[in-house]
């Protein structure tokens, strides 16, 4: 059944976008009516809400565990392949995957990180997104949490 969800996603963004599973004709165009398309519309809305929901419900678990026990960010780490995104890794070995809101907030964090105890002070989720701060003495940066990191 989940195989079926994310087949009929994968069909249903690639319409949304206009992206050609096969190779049309030259001049060949999509003819979709009008009631097709706010269905389609209304079908991607919906699968990606459910997403959302099954992210949130994972990040809330974890956000609140980090900031109600206090537990100091140990490490900002790299490498994820995605320009602007990292992963945050905290003292109890949780990592959650975030991407930065400003230019330098990612090289920001890991120097107050080197320097000092940083913690995650405020987040909440606003149906979209879920930004997060991250203080320390003498400052703070706005990060978006994008989903928990499984362990390796």
């Amino acid at each position: 059944m989940e195989v079926v969800a994310v087949l009929v996603a994968a069909l249903v963004v690639s319409v949304v976008l206009g992206v050609r599973l096969v190779r049309p004709r030259a001049g060949a165009r999509l003819r979709l009516r009008p009631e097709d398309v706010a269905e389609l519309d209304a079908v991607g809305a919906a699968l990606a809400a459910e997403r959302h929901r099954e992210v949130a419900a994972r990040l809330t678990s974890a956000l609140d565990a980090l900031r109600n026990r206090r537990v100091p960010l140990a490490r900002v780490l790299g490498g994820t392949g995605i320009p602007g995104q990292f992963v945050l890794e905290f003292a109890d070995g949780t990592a959650i995957l975030a991407r930065t809101v400003g230019r330098s907030d990612a090289a920001t964090v890991a120097v107050a990180v080197a320097r000092e105890r940083v913690l995650l002070t405020l987040w909440h989720d606003t149906g979209t997104h879920f930004p997060l701060v991250l203080s320390w003495r003498g400052g703070e940066r706005v990060l978006d949490a994008v989903a928990v990191q499984p362990a390796d």
